[in-house]
């Protein structure tokens, strides 16, 4: 159960939890169909969109045309003087009839789902059933050439990291990268039978999606930070039990007041990257309330570390990961909120620094926007 943050305007931790469905539910039983299978994915390629993909830009994309057909060419709008107000006495002008919508020009889109590997397969690893990937991604509604909203790695900067397997909308997904090898470049066609999916996307109830995606890594789902992380002095406050690489647990012994501001103990020290703003880490965390309510722990929910865009600082919000900033990878530290306008108790959170996904290929290396993730009860 992933309870203690609420994130807004990021891809990859929203994206996560409304695809991987993680709402402390138990898993449901495995697909009699196993991920990998291709059966069905038989559709030709010239009856598929074309997709061109440049460093660096978002990709683009064309779709088969119909017999005879031309491409629709965009019609520039045109300048129109202002429509002076009937004088009195004058009849006012008929109403014009809508004008129908002319027929697509494309072919129908295929009716199952479809993956095919652009160009070259990659050199990587297979992707199997239990793994995390990371891939860059972009999603478009077949017959449409603008991307899907929000669900565009080259405009947010961040690839989107999720967790394989057999929940809701990440089942076709999966499906997509399960089998397929690291550094390949996938075109995937969603028909409205997978319509949770397509919902998701962003794309109306009933239309075929078309997804590009460039798959980036792999992490396993067992993935943890360093167990030879350098510690530091004992914890003051909350108390933090569990071997560092191994799942922690965290809780508050009575006696121990509430803190009246945000702050972080480091914990210990890893070796890895330090951490910036706009960064996406992976993380491991668990979390408490000052009254003992459990907060959610990514080490129980089974679907391994969980991505997170680091904010650049707290602000005016109570905000887990803002303190997060010039850390290594690796290492693990304890945050303490405040309680926030009486609405919920102060909260307690162990947060290990797990791994840095790579940046989304070809993009400069700026910093992206700081997202700010708030504490909810």
């Amino acid at each position: 159960m992933r309870s203690i943050v609420r994130v807004t305007g990021v891809l990859t931790l929203a994206g996560l939890l409304a695809l991987a469905g993680c709402s402390g539910n138990p898993a449901p039983a495995p697909s009699a169909t196993p991920l990998g299978d291709k059966t069905g994915m038989s559709v030709k390629a010239e009856e598929m969109p074309q997709v061109q993909a440049e460093e660096g830009l978002t990709p683009t994309v064309t779709y088969p045309l119909k017999e005879g057909a031309e491409s629709p060419t965009p019609t520039p709008p045109e300048d129109e003087a202002p429509i002076a107000p009937p004088e009195e006495g004058d009849e006012a002008p008929p109403e014009e009839s809508p004008t129908p919508e002319p027929p697509s020009p494309y072919i129908d889109p295929p009716t199952s789902l479809q993956v095919q590997v652009q160009g070259d397969e990659g050199d990587g690893d297979v992707v199997g059933e239990n793994d995390l990937v990371s891939v860059a991604f972009v999603a478009w509604s077949w017959g449409e050439t603008e991307p899907l909203g929000g669900f565009n790695s080259w405009g947010t900067r961040q690839t989107m990291v999720f967790p394989l397997g057999t929940q809701g909308p990440v089942l076709a997904l999966s499906r997509v990268v399960v089998g397929q090898k690291v550094g390949s470049k996938l075109l995937a066609v969603v028909p409205p039978g997978l319509a949770e999916l397509n919902t998701t996307l962003g794309a109306e109830a009933g239309t075929t999606s078309v997804i590009y995606m460039e798959l980036i890594e792999k992490f396993a789902k067992d993935l943890q930070a360093q167990d030879d992380a350098k510690p530091t002095d004992e914890t003051v406050g909350p108390q933090i039990d569990g071997a560092l690489g191994h799942e922690a647990k965290v809780s508050v012994p009575g006696g121990v007041e509430p803190p009246e501001e945000f702050t972080v103990q480091v914990l210990a020290t890893g070796t890895g990257d330090e951490v910036a703003a706009g960064d996406q880490v992976l993380v491991h965390y668990a979390a408490v309330d000052w009254n003992g309510v459990d907060g959610g722990s990514t080490w129980q929910d089974g679907q391994g570390p969980t991505p997170i865009v680091v904010p650049s600082d707290a602000g005016e919000t109570v905000t887990v990961f803002a303190g997060l900033v010039g850390l290594p990878v690796g290492s693990r530290v304890l945050v303490t909120t405040p309680a926030k306008e009486r609405a919920f108790a102060a909260q307690a959170v162990v947060i290990d620094l797990v791994a840095l996904p790579a940046p989304v290929p070809g993009l400069p290396e700026v910093p992206g926007d700081a997202i700010s993730l708030d504490l909810e009860p």
